[in-house]
């Protein structure tokens, strides 16, 4: 059975009311709605649009919704719930999408951010590797879905690390590549582990936990030249 779905609006421009939905059959369109949604359909200047080819799964035109909520609330929509009253002096723009903020939930970080800097001359015993945002070969990028056990297997290899520091080496900082140092992972390098046959792989004690200090999403400051991978200072001798 097919699972094609459009994506329709209502949208007054004159009155700044947006209304986003979805449907399997476009009859939908014309059907039962909440009270505000179908005010807003019969009201005079409102457009009832739809995309002209449908989506090939619900999942996808759920996203699309999502989407399309969010950049609406950019534009200063309200999105309100059942319990909510409309009113035009609450927001510049009102959306008559009674769930509307679970649609919402389609879109999510592509980074973590979180306030705060590290200062690069206060790490000790650590390695710091710079990732670029995009996949290579079987590791996966840094990616804002990702737990920390899928993307450590980007961050942990292939770095050759040289055997007279691999004892020394307590924690690994993953950052991205262009963020102006922004941290994507942090993890615990197991004791005494081997670092691979050839070197090249950091040993992870958990590598679901990947942020075990709290800095995950913080910038890393006092450093130049983050290419590859680096060593705090102790490490540098």
């Amino acid at each position: 059975m097919s699972e094609e779905t459009w994506l329709y609006l209502y949208e007054n421009r004159v009155h700044k009311r947006l209304y986003v939905g979805i449907a399997d059959s476009l009859d939908r369109v014309w059907q039962e709605h909440n009270s505000d949604a179908e005010k807003l359909r019969d009201m005079f200047g409102t457009q009832i649009l739809q995309t002209v080819q449908p989506f090939s799964s619900r999942d996808d035109a759920l996203k699309a919704e999502g989407i399309a909520i969010h950049i609406a609330m950019l534009a200063g929509v309200q999105v309100l719930h059942a319990r909510d009253e409309m009113s035009v002096a609450d927001a510049e723009i009102q959306i008559t999408n009674r769930a509307g903020t679970i649609s919402a939930s389609a879109l999510g970080p592509a980074v973590k951010r979180r306030d705060g800097t590290i200062d690069f001359k206060s790490l000790v015993g650590t390695a710091i590797v710079t990732i670029k945002a995009e996949d290579m070969d079987d590791r996966r990028g840094p990616y804002g879905g990702l737990e920390g056990a899928v993307f450590s297997k980007r961050a942990q290899k292939w770095w050759m690390i040289a055997e007279s520091k691999q004892p020394k080496i307590k924690r690994l900082l993953a950052i991205l590549s262009g963020s102006h140092g922004v941290i994507l992972g942090d993890w615990d390098i197991e004791s005494g582990a081997g670092f691979g046959p050839n070197g090249d792989i950091f040993p992870l004690a958990d590598p679901e936990l990947d942020d075990p200090r709290g800095v995950k999403g913080m910038r890393l400051i006092g450093v130049s030249g983050q290419a590859s991978r680096i060593y705090s200072l102790d490490l540098r001798a």
